[in-house]
């Protein structure tokens, strides 16, 4: 039997057979589905004669399910859910999405153009979804979305136990101020480093592109990412960081790009969330607007 028969069997005898599937007992699924017992055994009994099967033992103290009757209870489950789901989909059509989306990520993601394009599609699409926006590294995000103090987020690598979806990439470049602009990559490691939360993963991720390996000197740390550009503006050192994040100053010419052999340092960027969950529609609306962003581009 598929979906397409069950509109040969009744509502009415379908709910009996619901209700009794489920409790296993005619008097209980008499007062939970509101008939009275010789109702459901009727009901029953016209069923297994229009399906020309047996849908339960008539044991004792229990009933059971029949293979027949095993199969019939789960096609009505899965037909009660397509149902359910389609009057909530057609629901959702008529709704404007309402209510606060709280989401994390890394300042480098902050930095990126897909925020700024998320606030004009809000603006335009969805302007009573409230936006909380939380800045904080990998593993404090994973807490946040554990502890279901944000919705999702994006990570800089997939969690280990939460459901991650990969969403774009960044590239990290090596950057300093134009006086640099002498300096090659043979002597790297007497170059004074810039140090941020995330530097770690930017220059490894950088290192290994680039087949180089050597140490480098941290002269300076500063715990937002705007705080390192404000110093490579003012001559202090070089960093990693995304092309994204500084991507005004190279435009300009303010900060240069030192350049070394090997392919492009690219990392991916996850959007995590808890396994299996059923976001709200407000949280929905603002996820599928960060993917249309990237089609858009």
């Amino acid at each position: 039997m598929g979906l397409s028969n069950l509109d040969l069997i009744h509502p009415t005898t379908a709910k009996a057979f619901w209700f009794a599937a489920r409790t296993l007992n005619f008097s209980t699924a008499a007062k939970e589905a509101n008939f009275t017992q010789p109702g459901i055994s009727k009901h029953i009994a016209k069923l297994e004669g229009e399906l020309g099967t047996t849908l339960f033992y008539r044991t004792k103290p229990q009933l059971k399910l029949t293979p027949a009757g095993t199969t019939l209870l789960g096609f009505l489950q899965e037909y009660y859910s397509a149902h359910e789901e389609m009057k909530r989909k057609l629901t959702d059509i008529n709704k404007e999405p309402v209510g606060v989306v709280k989401y994390a990520m890394p300042e480098s993601c902050l930095m990126s153009p897909h925020f700024s394009l998320l606030l004009a599609k809000k603006r335009a699409l969805f302007p009573k979804i409230d936006l909380h926006v939380s800045i904080a590294e990998n593993s404090r995000i994973e807490m946040m979305i554990e502890s279901l103090e944000v919705d999702f987020g994006f990570m800089t690598a997939p969690s280990s136990f939460l459901e991650s979806k990969s969403f774009c990439q960044e590239e990290y470049v090596l950057v300093g101020h134009r006086s640099f602009k002498e300096i090659s990559v043979k002597n790297i490691d007497s170059l004074p480093f810039l140090h941020y939360p995330g530097f770690d993963r930017a220059f490894k991720t950088w290192e290994k592109a680039k087949r180089i390996q050597i140490p480098i000197k941290i002269k300076g740390r500063v715990s937002e990412q705007r705080g390192i550009i404000s110093m490579l503006e003012a001559k202090e050192g070089v960093t990693v960081m995304a092309r994204h994040c500084l991507l005004h100053q190279l435009q300009i010419g303010k900060l240069i790009e030192l350049r070394a052999a090997g392919k492009p340092a690219t990392n991916e960027i996850f959007m995590v969330q808890m396994n299996n969950i059923r976001q709200t529609m407000a949280v929905q609306t603002v996820q599928n607007s960060f993917y249309d962003i990237l089609e858009e581009k």
